[in-house]
């Protein structure tokens, strides 16, 4: 931009002409430090500039980089944004505001050679494009997570009011005024707050009291997240149909905590795709990702990672060739009606059923509910219901974090296992832990797709001399499309019907050979399901061909007598 023809009101003290004058010693002192850059010196710059950096209110490190922390925006008209405007996320440091923020933190001076003299200058580009390559920034805050609301720490204390963190490393911006809770909380007082947070899940027709305990812990996972040093589960919501509200807990659980509650966002089909998503999603780091209304399985390599990041884990990242690692603090919410789990997810999560005993129950009498404006009710009572969430932390905590009975769940969970669901039993909740798809039967609906593999794979293949994932699939689908809806039965269906399951297609077309191949080796390969399992022998070019084996059951010494003889023996 043109310098005015007039000194007034030229910046950074420019004069006529845009020209830099020298440090005049009648100006008024500046508080801010002074950084020299001299040709050929470039380092010391650096090093002062972070020195000057590290006082910004508003700069941290994390990722290897520069951060600040700004509101989400709103989306573009037509767009669904996966973030509520207004969230406080995590957002890259870029040039031109790194330009700013140094302009901000300290005054610039060049060296004149012609001159003699020390000038004003901008901070220079070298310099700023050295900070934010740099992945190393003493004296810089580290950024570990987002808090909406007062949070625990690792040792019990509370993390109350605005600002940063430094024992946890988290920036808590509060949206609601709370009054402290009770310094030392009794079992008592513990309890009536459980019974506050109990009253919000009220109206939702929970299978069972484990279920009801479900949102109940995915908010004190929250508000614990810094204490909680390891993974947390993906808290799910299920419904029997559609009505029950499932979206509503969720966002109930959203409410109370931020004050917000998050667009919906699909669940991607493609593990590709979602890992994408995931990766957008680490970078932003809210504190809260909710998938909703499910129409796929529930798990995947990517989701399985991020749901058993103890600190950082590795995703692909939309416009970047590279797999950065990153940082994973959210807490997952997801949703859907008879959700199905794959993979190892179901030992991941925690699962609230709600089963409706209406056939409609959207056209549930409004009389019928204790608060029929839930999230109205909730913006009106978010201070006192968080206030009791610490209370029941805080209650456990000073009791001396007493055994009441829950298991210890490993694999990164220990942490998150010896927190929520102990205070929850102990202020007179049940656990939550007996809701999770592993511990209820849930997770069989994929091992009935592996049995309906198995059953058709040995029809399939006559010869059993074993057929490669491309030519089963090339056996059961036309030109790599879908089987028409309409198209006449052929006695295929619960095989087609299996295969999908195990890798869910893209739309009108088939399974993906690769990534069927792919779920068969994770899943399938060497599980004996009802006397048979899947084995793979090495084709011509190192291509697997699958085959069925059955499996000769080991019979005891009665058993063994009973075949040769032919008759019944008891032992």
């Amino acid at each position: 931009m043109a310098a005015p023809a007039s000194g007034k009101g030229v910046p950074n003290g420019a004069g006529p002409r845009g020209k830099l004058r020298s440090v005049g010693a009648d100006e008024p002192p500046d508080p801010r430090p002074l950084i020299r850059v001299r040709k050929g010196e470039g380092h010391p710059a650096i090093v002062s500039s972070l020195a000057a950096l590290a006082a910004d209110d508003d700069l941290y490190e994390r990722n290897q980089g520069l951060v600040h922390v700004v509101g989400a925006p709103e989306p573009a008209e037509g767009d669904r944004a996966p973030i509520a405007a207004g969230t406080p996320v995590v957002r890259s440091m870029a040039g031109p505001t790194l330009w700013e923020r140094a302009s901000k933190a300290a005054r610039w001076e060049r060296w004149d050679g012609r001159a003699g003299e020390w000038v004003r200058c901008d901070p220079p580009p070298p310099v700023l494009a050295a900070l934010l390559s740099r992945g190393a920034y003493p004296g810089i805050r580290h950024l570990t997570g987002i808090l909406e609301a007062p949070g625990l720490r690792p040792d019990g204390s509370l993390i109350f009011g605005r600002g940063y963190d430094p024992p946890t490393g988290y920036l808590c911006l509060p949206t609601v005024d709370i009054e402290p809770p009770p310094e030392t909380p009794s079992e008592k007082q513990g309890r009536g707050a459980m019974g506050e947070l109990r009253e919000v899940f009220q109206d939702f027709p929970h299978r069972d009291e484990s279920s009801r305990m479900v949102p109940i812990s995915g908010l004190l996972t929250l508000v614990a997240r810094p204490a909680i040093l390891g993974c947390v589960p993906g808290h799910g919501f299920d419904a029997s149909t559609r009505g029950s509200g499932k979206t509503l807990q969720a966002d109930a659980v959203s409410m109370i905590y931020s004050g917000r509650v998050p667009p919906p966002m699909s669940y991607p089909v493609e593990d590709e795709e979602l890992e994408k998503v995931l990766g957008a999603l680490a970078l932003a780091a809210p504190a809260i990702v909710k998938f909703d209304n499910l129409t796929t399985p529930f798990g995947g390599g990517p989701i399985d990672r991020v749901l058993t990041a103890r600190d950082t884990t590795t995703f692909r990242v939309l416009g970047r060739s590279e797999t950065p690692e990153l940082a994973w603090r959210s807490v997952v919410l997801y949703t859907g009606n008879n959700i199905e789990h794959r993979g190892d997810s179901t030992r991941r999560v925690i699962v609230a059923r709600v089963e409706s005993p209406l056939e409609n129950p959207e056209d549930r009498p409004v009389a019928e509910f204790l608060h029929p404006d839930l999230l109205g009710w909730i913006k009106k009572e978010r201070g006192r219901l968080l206030r009791a969430a610490l209370t029941v932390l805080r209650a456990f905590i000073v009791a001396g974090r007493p055994g009441v009975g829950t298991k210890t769940w490993g694999g990164g969970f220990e942490s998150w296992s010896a927190l929520i669901p102990p205070a929850i039993v102990y202020c007179g909740g049940a656990d939550p832990m007996l809701s999770r798809p592993a511990a209820t039967g849930d997770e069989e609906p994929e091992k009935a797709a592996l049995a309906s593999v198995l059953m058709g794979l040995a029809r399939l293949d006559e010869d059993r001399k074993g057929m490669t994932v491309r030519d089963i699939v090339g056996r059961l689908y036309q030109n790599g499309k879908a089987r028409p809806a309409d198209a006449a039965p052929d006695g295929w269906e619960d095989f087609r019907e299996a295969l999908e399951s195990l890798a869910p297609p893209k739309q009108g077309l088939a399974p993906d050979p690769k990534r069927l191949g792919d779920r068969l080796r994770t899943l399938g390969k060497g599980r004996v399901i009802s006397g048979a399992r899947l084995v793979s022998d090495p084709g011509h070019g190192g291509v697997k061909r699958w085959r069925v084996e059955h499996v000769a059951a080991k019979l005891t010494p009665y058993q063994e007598l009973q075949a040769q003889l032919g008759i019944a023996v008891t032992p």
